[in-house]
């Protein structure tokens, strides 16, 4: 019976995967990006120091193209296949920040549809799928289905998953621009994923971040930021497919090794 509880312990774990890609060159007639990939390298930092991520479990693509994305999506997709296989649940997340244009990824010269991204994910038959599309026309991943909030989904970083199904979080409308800035250095989107994710999202104050809340701090935080720059208000959108219980967590800020702590009078 013990070796039956060990083992079974052992195989119920969840294993989370990432694609953090980005590239700020979108081809003829497309600017260069100024932070694309220095957001992608925040979003890298935040998943390994407080989302539960390991360097093994995520392929790092800063100026990306299409081979290496590519392979990037097929090698995890074995991955999520082969954990599985062994009675593990999986979460994949892919982020990439860059151009697009309403059909797909524009990755320099090369070209990535929304089609094809879309099905090497679902091919991966990870339990939870999770995009995170930081680009110009983006919301086109939502548009099919329309973009609503999801209720809560409580999956801790260690426990098996009880949820199954997709997430796509867009930064912008089908018909929108994704807008950078000059005084935050990022973009609008990824500065406040990040943000959120390093407990600014934690409405609740449980030292947990969910993606009901991380979507809301987004969404919340762009459209009030960009309702007064010149391309207009930013709209990200919320796409998900997803079935069982609890509130999926995506950064546990209790695993935090430093604090700030003021004086009673400050």
């Amino acid at each position: 019976l013990l070796t039956f509880l060990v083992e079974g312990a052992a195989r119920g774990s969840t294993r989370r995967l990432a694609i953090v890609a980005s590239q700020n060159a979108g081809g003829p007639g497309t600017e260069l990006l100024r932070y694309a990939d220095a957001d992608a390298s925040k979003v890298r930092d935040v998943l390994l120091q407080l989302g539960g991520f390991t360097s093994e479990g995520m392929r790092y693509l800063p100026d990306a193209g299409r081979a290496e994305l590519i392979a990037a999506l097929a090698d995890m997709g074995e991955r999520a296949r082969a954990h599985t296989a062994a009675g593990d649940s999986v979460l994949l997340l892919v982020f990439y920040s860059g151009h697009a244009d309403r059909d797909g990824l524009l990755l320099g010269r090369s070209h990535l549809s929304f089609e094809e991204l879309e099905s090497f994910v679902e091919m991966s038959g990870a339990q939870v799928q999770l995009q995170l599309v930081d680009a110009c026309h983006s919301g086109t991943l939502t548009r099919s289905k329309g973009a609503t909030a999801a209720p809560s989904f409580l999956v801790d970083v260690d426990s098996s998953l009880s949820s199954r199904g997709r997430v796509v979080i867009s930064s912008s409308a089908a018909d929108e621009y994704s807008q950078e800035s000059d005084a935050i250095g990022a973009s609008f989107f990824t500065h406040f994923l990040v943000s959120g994710l390093r407990g600014a999202a934690d409405a609740d104050v449980d030292g947990r971040v969910t993606l009901d809340e991380l979507y809301r701090h987004i969404h919340d935080e762009t459209l009030f930021h960009t309702s007064g720059t010149r391309a207009g208000p930013q709209h990200p959108e919320y796409d998900f497919d997803l079935h069982g219980q609890g509130a999926i967590v995506l950064s546990d800020l209790q695993v935090s090794s430093a604090a700030l702590v003021f004086p009673p009078d400050a």
